[in-house]
């Protein structure tokens, strides 16, 4: 959590760079971080971990490395800051509440890599007018796009084959 770990009590940092030879940021590293507004990622990361940007309120500019293959749960929640987010093309797996509250997003996509995706992941995303779900995903959680308010257009992929109860 953001009560310990490596930048413990650096609560003014506001750009961070990662080099090329990071391979996985760990759990809750910028967690609550609320100064930080850009994050500059290496090539060679492959995993972002749970809760790695939770909170981090004025996260305006970041991009996902196209070797990234591991989003986890609550990793961008809180993230309210953030108006444009791509998903690279080798990620599979995505966590529950992975862009919770990120209450700038207009627009996503989910690229046909992704065959896993957890529960509320756009929770509390007011601003999110279009979702679309890529053709790898076969199952969608309950709840996948609870508080999303002002949703327009969900396009799904042809591999989801049934929708929940209280999915939207």
């Amino acid at each position: 959590n953001s009560n310990s770990g490596f930048f413990y009590g650096c609560d003014k940092l506001e750009k961070v760079s990662i080099g090329d030879g990071v391979e996985e940021l760990p759990k809750s590293l910028f967690e609550g971080k609320s100064a930080l507004t850009n994050v500059a990622l290496g090539t060679g990361l492959l995993k972002i971990e749970a809760s790695v940007f939770k909170n981090c309120s004025k996260l305006s500019e970041i991009i996902i490395p196209e070797n990234v293959t591991y989003i986890g749960a609550n990793a961008f929640d809180g993230c309210s800051g953030l108006t444009e987010l791509i998903i690279p093309e080798k990620v599979t797996d995505i966590g529950a509440s992975a862009f919770a509250g990120c209450g700038g997003l207009t627009e996503l996509a989910i690229p046909d890599s992704v065959i896993k995706v957890g529960g509320a992941m756009f929770n509390k995303c007011e601003k999110l007018t279009k979702i679309t779900i890529g053709n790898g995903v076969k199952e969608l959680p309950k709840g996948f796009f609870d508080g999303c308010a002002n949703l327009v257009t969900a396009v799904l992929g042809d591999g989801i084959k049934a929708l929940p109860e209280n999915c939207f």
